[in-house]
């Protein structure tokens, strides 16, 4: 069975409503996608648009075989047609140190030769299953941009490519519930998970009439560790630790966690 049918069949198995697209042509960019669906009379869809990116594992954990310290690691990043993946969202989410978050790089070439998807083929329905996971170690993520508007939007559409001449048209909802379940390789914005999974390491705490004052609090977050300036409503500026300075000075990332869930998590 091909790639291919086995994603159809997981979606019928699932009872996931989708549509499948065959384009008169071969597509390959964001732009030619969008022009096809308008010729077929797909209006109103939208495109989700995956790049590569390929980043040096800097071996922190001295638990892991040499193997896994040695093997490059790749994030498929699936995100709106017309937007641009953040390298600061792919370092907060996915733990990245200032070392791997530096060697960060745009590299599809290579992951074609791995998976033997063509460039406009890769995307978030790469089937494991014919990924060689002794060579790679990869992993797909579904951006901050995405799913907030298919959040707003939860009926469109969007066009998912599953080779160069057949799309499906889905909701990026119901793509990832079905993606997510079947590998725990698939990711998206912790703000859109249920439980977004962080540990307080140490608390400042002053007196304080409006309830704790966490400005200099220290969290564990994916794997790596911040300190916190003052958190607003639903996220917080974070310095991660220990402290890194660029031509700017301090380096500092955003981090999904509100005032709210901080308090939340000290009761």
């Amino acid at each position: 069975m091909k790639p291919e049918d086995e994603i159809i069949s997981e979606l019928k198995e699932s009872k996931i409503k989708y549509k499948l697209v065959v384009h008169p042509e071969e597509t390959i960019t964001a732009r030619e996608k969008a022009q096809s669906l308008r010729r077929e009379g797909i209006v109103g869809a939208g495109i989700i648009k995956s790049v590569v990116f390929r980043y040096n594992p800097d071996n922190r954990d001295d638990q892991k075989s040499s193997n896994e310290e040695s093997k490059p690691k790749y994030i498929v990043a699936s995100t709106l047609g017309g937007a641009r993946v953040k390298e600061s969202e792919l370092r907060v989410e996915f733990g990245l140190s200032q070392q791997e978050a530096e060697s960060l790089t745009l590299d599809g070439i290579a992951l074609e030769t791995v998976t033997g998807k063509r460039r406009g083929e890769i995307g978030p329905l790469i089937p494991f299953d014919h990924v060689d996971t002794e060579k790679i170690d990869l992993s797909i993520y579904f951006t901050r941009d995405l799913m907030r508007e298919a959040q707003s939007n939860p009926r469109k559409l969007y066009d998912v490519p599953l080779n160069l001449r057949e799309s499906l048209l889905i909701t990026p909802a119901n793509l990832w519930k079905v993606l997510h379940e079947k590998s725990p390789k698939y990711h998206t914005a912790s703000e859109f998970e249920e439980q977004i999974p962080f540990e307080i390491i140490k608390t400042r705490n002053e007196p304080r009439p409006d309830g704790h004052y966490f400005a200099g609090t220290q969290v564990r977050f994916r794997g790596q560790d911040y300190e916190l300036k003052h958190p607003g409503k639903s996220s917080c500026i974070a310095f991660p630790l220990p402290f890194e300075s660029d031509d700017r000075g301090r380096v500092r990332v955003r981090l999904p966690l509100g005032y709210d869930r901080l308090e939340k998590s000290l009761s």
